[in-house]
């Protein structure tokens, strides 16, 4: 079992979604818009008190303003942030365009 839990940022360019994961299993999840960052706080708390949850890692999936935006209220909460790891996918360029055909002309 892991000391500490883990909270999944998905950004997209008006909402975010945040996770939080304890010992694999999902314990919450929801969608803030990006006019209601400020409820991130209250539901901080909430897996607090209910959950134990003393110590997270951040694992940030898209990174967009409304995800640095997330984060920045998540770190205003009580929960002890030991790292953020950004486990954004790097293109491998395997998505490439056809290529053009040749005129004859």
């Amino acid at each position: 079992m892991n000391k500490y839990g883990k909270i999944v940022v998905i950004g997209y360019n008006k909402y975010v979604n945040v996770m939080f994961v304890k010992n694999g299993k999902l314990i919450f999840i929801r969608k803030y818009y990006t006019n209601e960052m400020e409820e991130i706080l209250l539901d901080c708390d909430k897996v607090l008190r209910e959950h134990n949850f003393k110590s997270a890692y951040i694992a940030l999936r898209r990174s967009t303003f409304s995800a640095a935006d997330a984060i920045s209220h998540i770190r205003k909460s009580n929960i002890k942030i030991i790292y953020i790891k950004d486990e954004v996918p790097i293109p491998h360029n395997a998505c490439r365009p056809n290529k053009r055909s040749k005129l004859n002309g």
